[in-house]
């Protein structure tokens, strides 16, 4: 009788021994595109935040071009400064400009050139420059 119901049992227990083999290779496949999908999006992060950094740096660079062809105008002897303007509210993270005013070969012209950086990471960011001549406006000429 003991026989019997062991030879009973070892086709089930094939079954089950070929089911459970079934059951991790595609645990196995499911986590391997599950890992390969992590992947992929995190990447497609990081490419989308370096793309946001490089653009803010771009629109803080004109932005201090800006500011210094205002300055410039009003006051031709300034030489540049590092400029530090809040960025954006929604996050802490903070941009700088470094501004300078060279004399040109035109003594009616200066040279601006302008560095946006973002954030002020030593690691993580981005620039973007600015290099023009100016030609200052004469005092009472609308520019």
């Amino acid at each position: 009788m003991n026989s019997r119901r062991g030879s009973h049992f070892r086709p089930l227990h094939g079954r089950r021994a070929f089911a459970m083999g079934i059951a991790l290779v595609v645990l196995l496949v499911v986590g391997l595109v599950a890992g390969l999908t992590l992947k992929a999006i995190l990447r497609s992060h990081r490419l989308s935040r370096e793309e946001e950094q490089r653009v803010q740096a771009e629109l803080l660079a004109d932005s201090a071009l800006g500011r210094a062809m205002a300055i410039v105008n009003a006051d031709p002897a300034w030489r540049g400064e590092t400029w530090m303007p809040a960025v954006s509210d929604a996050t802490d993270a903070s941009g700088e400009a470094v501004i300078r005013v060279e004399p040109a070969a035109d003594s009616a012209a200066v040279r601006i050139i302008v560095e946006g950086i973002y954030p002020r990471d030593p690691v993580h960011r981005a620039r973007g420059s600015r290099d023009i001549n100016y030609i200052i406006p004469k005092r009472g000429d609308n520019p």
